[in-house]
């Protein structure tokens, strides 16, 4: 029996962390504060979670008999429909078959395949489950024509993309000419391609944007290196100039070293449980706040950023494991990821140094501000800690 963990688990960590969060803020701030609070809510208005796989696959292959088949995060299926028939808060694969045909029949209006512009009626042929990392998909093989050989393919896809933004959908397209990989997501839900030619700058183009948001969505990450902006900024004295060169050294040795993990995980160089991965990183975000809190920021040297960076780019590396680069054009799409993540890190760091810079013109404001922020922090990776054990 395949058992399949309910979403609401994690709703109750989401709401712990609120939870936490506001009283913390409300406890250490006073109203003349409103700019800090603002900050805060700004960047953790959302749950941070782990780096998760995507939560939709759908797989076109002209190899031997032409397949289409859609692989779906059952757990999803748990925010829409009361799949828990016996009460025990799990939900078992039994229980997924029972209502496959309301899930299916949900699931299918969300979906539309044009072939060679034309339509395509999508006959549902098996249904399994299947396990990716630690979850349980639910696998549709559809039907087609053995003769099956269109040029062109559109897709049109919105399931779940309405009630979560962080959805994606990875499309595969094998064919003579290799295996093309494109992501669909709420903000670019269709496309057309052109199945007989290439298509990689298509490709490289969508690789640097999920790098930029895999950044961004890893809350734990932006997390971390605002706690080493801040550790770097701490000394009040320091002229702007000496400042910025250390912040430059600092941000340089967190992406070199990520970047040097993130390429030896995605090629299978070392290989890392990702549950473990994860705990250490939100470990990592804690000891940063923890010494920012604890007036010991001088502990987060360059040499420190480094090694923790090197932890970070498995975490990064997580996602490219679940889109299974093995491919014709492999480097090059792991490199456009790597240089999205490093656009996002960038356009991080740009935004927020002239706050910081400007806060340290004033002394009190700037050190009950890094108090904020590295209490807020080290409340929530306790809670991301927890998520991960």
């Amino acid at each position: 029996m395949v058992w399949i963990y309910m979403s609401r688990k994690c709703a109750s960590y989401r709401s712990a962390e609120r939870d936490v969060t506001m009283g913390l803020i409300g406890a250490a701030v006073a109203p003349k504060y409103v700019v800090s609070i603002l900050f805060l809510l700004l960047l953790f208005s959302s749950p941070a979670s782990a780096h998760r796989s995507y939560e939709s696959y759908l797989t076109l292959s002209f190899d031997r008999q032409p397949e289409l088949i859609w692989e779906i995060e059952s757990n999803n299926f748990e925010l829409l429909f009361n799949l828990d028939d016996n009460g025990n808060e799990i939900i078992s694969w039994k229980e997924l078959l029972n209502h496959q045909q309301e899930v299916l029949e949900y699931a299918l209006n969300e979906i539309s395949v044009r072939f060679d512009n034309q339509s395509l009626l999508l006959e549902v042929g098996t249904v399994e489950a299947k396990r990716r990392g630690d979850q349980t998909y639910l696998v549709v093989h559809f039907l087609l024509p053995d003769d099956f050989h269109p040029e062109k393919m559109g897709l049109s896809y919105k399931l779940f993309f309405d009630v979560d933004k962080q959805q994606r959908l990875l499309l595969s397209i094998y064919s003579v000419k290799g295996k093309d990989i494109y992501l669909l997501s709420p903000e670019e839900s269709s496309i057309q391609v052109d199945i007989t030619v290439n298509n990689l700058w298509l490709q490289v183009r969508q690789f640097v944007k999920e790098g930029v948001y895999h950044l961004f969505g890893g809350y734990d990450h932006v997390a971390f290196l605002l706690m080493l902006l801040l550790a770097h900024m701490s000394r009040i004295d320091d002229r702007n100039t000496m400042l910025v060169g250390r912040l430059i050294k600092v941000v340089t040795s967190f992406s070199v070293a990520h970047t040097l993990t993130l390429f030896l995980a995605a090629t299978n160089t070392v290989v890392l449980p990702i549950a473990l991965v994860e705990l250490v990183i939100a470990i990592t975000v804690m000891v940063s706040a923890l010494s920012n809190a604890l007036g010991r920021a001088q502990m987060l040297s360059w040499q420190v950023a480094f090694v923790f960076g090197l932890i970070h780019g498995f975490g990064f590396a997580n996602v490219l494991n679940a889109i299974e680069l093995q491919q014709n054009h492999y480097m090059v799409l792991l490199f456009s990821f790597n240089v999205g993540l490093e656009v996002g890190q960038l356009l991080l760091v740009s935004a927020v140094l002239p706050l910081l810079l400007w806060l340290r013109r004033f002394k009190s404001s700037f050190k009950r501000f890094r108090s904020i922020c590295s209490i807020t922090t080290i409340a929530l990776s306790f809670v991301w800690v927890l998520q991960r054990v």
